[in-house]
């Protein structure tokens, strides 16, 4: 069999995951749609007024469904594959924004958002897709994409909604979605999903596809995929159930991580900003301060490609996490210090190190722990773990920003910011002794890692194919 090839292998897999960012850029607009809605509505000729019950209820409304849109994303892309996956995860999408378009009331806005909440689930499990159709040596640059455009839709958002009525931005945003729906038929399946559904000739055409030129490495490619599958239970409910008791070891790894990255602050931070400022009792405009932290954070996501790229998984999320602890060390120092001080020299330190932060975690600590598990989950039910895993991570999120505000107020500002710091530097250890090194490996040979499988030795039947 020959193939001719006129697109480059780098072409191909950049191209295929812009057009998978679209699902992030989605959560971004999700995210940052609500606090511009809220202004736009408390001006005087709006058409909906909204009491502080009614604006907490919409705001709370979008992750009631999200871990139920994670559950659903992995089972279904398991069951459907990818491509398809993605082409209906825009349906809900599209269905929300339409609801918030038309709104002329108060309990349109919040089923809008609560159907919001589901495709804000069901995106979660992006990563997937692309760990398995990016070659080893670009697939954290890709990964480390994903964080980009989630940041990059809610500053779009943001700009936006400044100048554009509500109602409008969400026709939009519809429109984006039907379109991002539609390009999704331009993707190639996944070469992994489709060799663990028995599909192998397909899985070589899109693997070729993918690859372009270098057919060593479709070989080597197709070896590792028959030596991933050597020994595995067969595609059953019983055989599923063991490929779930399988994950146990990376998925453990992936919570921990995540759960730590949440208790360094950032998710607080991210909902409470303004507030966090404000007791901190400095002498500096908060609103301001809470613009630029976002700007911080989109350019730290813009560097995290490239650090992905260049750097081993290890090395980027201890020396992030490092910066991280320097920052928080910075602001609790020179809280323990001038905290009772009218006069607060230097007050410049506090919102450096804070936009610090919010760069360092952006470019390391966040998107490695966001994608560590796409690499380390089984192929056959890596879509099911995600979404699990996906699931604990909205929870997760909700529950600190549901706890956090009697948390602040019952507990000092100073040791808040020490805690986070002992939690930094928790991470710090885990990427010294538990954090697996992933970069330049395929994921049959990050997989190796954790599961004990016989080695078949033949590759003809794969190689007369490809040949």
């Amino acid at each position: 069999m020959k193939f001719k090839f006129q697109v480059s292998s780098v072409v191909k897999e950049v191209s295929y995951s812009i057009i998978v960012y679209q699902l992030l850029l989605s959560i971004g607009y999700g995210r940052g749609y609500i606090v511009f809605l809220f202004r736009q509505l408390a001006l005087p000729g709006s058409q909906i007024i909204l009491n502080d019950e009614q604006k907490s209820r919409i705001a709370g409304s979008i992750g009631i469904l999200s871990p139920l849109g994670c559950i659903l994303s992995g089972t279904l892309m398991d069951m459907f594959g990818r491509k398809l996956y993605f082409f209906v995860t825009f349906i809900p999408q599209i269905i929300s924004w339409v609801i918030i378009a038309l709104a002329d009331s108060y309990e349109m806005l919040l089923y809008g958002m609560i159907i919001q909440g589901i495709n804000l689930g069901m995106a979660f499990t992006t990563s997937t897709y692309i760990s398995e159709i990016a070659s080893s040596t670009r697939r954290g640059a890709l990964l480390g994409g994903l964080t980009v455009s989630y940041s990059s839709g809610a500053m779009l958002c943001n700009v936006l909604m400044y100048c554009i009525p509500w109602n409008v931005v969400a026709w939009i945003y519809a429109g984006l979605s039907v379109f991002g729906m539609l390009s999704m038929l331009l993707l190639v399946e996944s070469p992994v999903w489709l060799y663990n559904k028995g599909r192998r000739e397909i899985a070589i055409r899109a693997l070729c596809s993918l690859r372009a030129t270098n057919i060593d490495g479709v070989k080597n490619e197709i070896g590792d995929m028959e030596k991933n599958n050597a020994g595995k239970p067969k595609a059953s409910i019983v055989g599923t159930m063991k490929n779930l008791l399988n994950a146990w070891k990376p998925f453990s790894i992936a919570v921990s991580l995540q759960l730590l990255f949440q208790l360094t602050g950032y998710t607080a931070l991210f909902g409470y900003t303004i507030d966090i400022f404000d007791r901190l009792k400095l002498p500096l405009d908060s609103s301001r301060f809470t613009i630029v932290y976002a700007i911080a954070g989109v350019i730290g996501a813009a560097c995290a490609p490239i650090f992905m790229f260049k750097m081993n998984r290890r090395t980027h999320l201890r020396s992030t996490a490092a910066i991280m602890a320097i920052c928080t060390i910075s602001v609790g120092v020179y809280e323990e210090i001038f905290y009772h001080s009218d006069d607060k020299p230097f007050s410049f330190i506090v919102p450096v190190a804070f936009y610090i932060f919010s760069l360092a975690c952006n470019a390391g600590v966040l998107p490695i722990s966001y994608t560590v598990g796409t690499e380390l989950y089984p192929s056959e039910v890596k879509g099911m773990v995600n979404g699990i895993f996906g699931a604990l991570y909205y929870i997760t999120w909700s529950v600190i920003l549901k706890v956090y505000p009697a948390f602040l107020n019952t507990v000092h500002i100073k040791i808040i910011i020490w805690c986070y710091t002992s939690f930094c530097l928790l991470i710090i250890l885990f990427g010294t002794f538990i954090l697996p090194e992933t970069k330049g490996k395929t994921l049959n040979e990050v997989q190796e890692q954790y599961f004990q499988k016989k080695k078949k030795k033949s590759k003809n039947e794969m190689h007369t194919v490809i040949e």
